[in-house]
C-alpha cells in the first residue's frame, strides 16, 4: 500500500480518524460494511506473526495507523491532516 492509496480510500469513504492526544498516533475509524475495501489495500504478510490489532465497537473497527503506516513506511503526517 502507498500513502496515496490510504488516503483515496480515507475521503473516497469518508472515514474517521482522530489524532491522539500526543499527536504521536492516530486512530482510523473503519465501518463494517467498509472493512473488505480496507483489507484489500493490505498485503497478506502484514497478517503475519501477531497480525493487525483492532478495537471492535458498535459498527465499526479502530485501527492504530502508527503500525500499520510504519510497516509501509508511510510517513502518517503525509496522510492525516491535522485539525488544530
Amino acid at each position: 500500500m502507498k500513502a496515496t492509496d490510504l488516503l483515496r480510500f480515507i475521503n473516497n469513504n469518508d472515514v474517521e480518524y482522530h489524532w491522539l492526544k500526543d499527536d504521536k498516533d492516530v486512530i482510523l475509524c473503519v465501518m463494517n460494511y467498509q472493512i473488505q475495501a480496507f483489507y484489500s489495500l493490505l498485503d497478506a504478510t502484514i497478517f503475519d506473526d501477531e497480525g493487525i490489532k483492532c478495537i471492535m465497537r458498535d459498527g465499526y473497527f479502530v485501527f492504530d495507523m502508527m503500525q500499520i503506516c510504519d510497516y509501509y513506511d508511510i510517513n502518517i503526517e503525509d496522510v492525516f491532516e491535522k485539525i488544530k
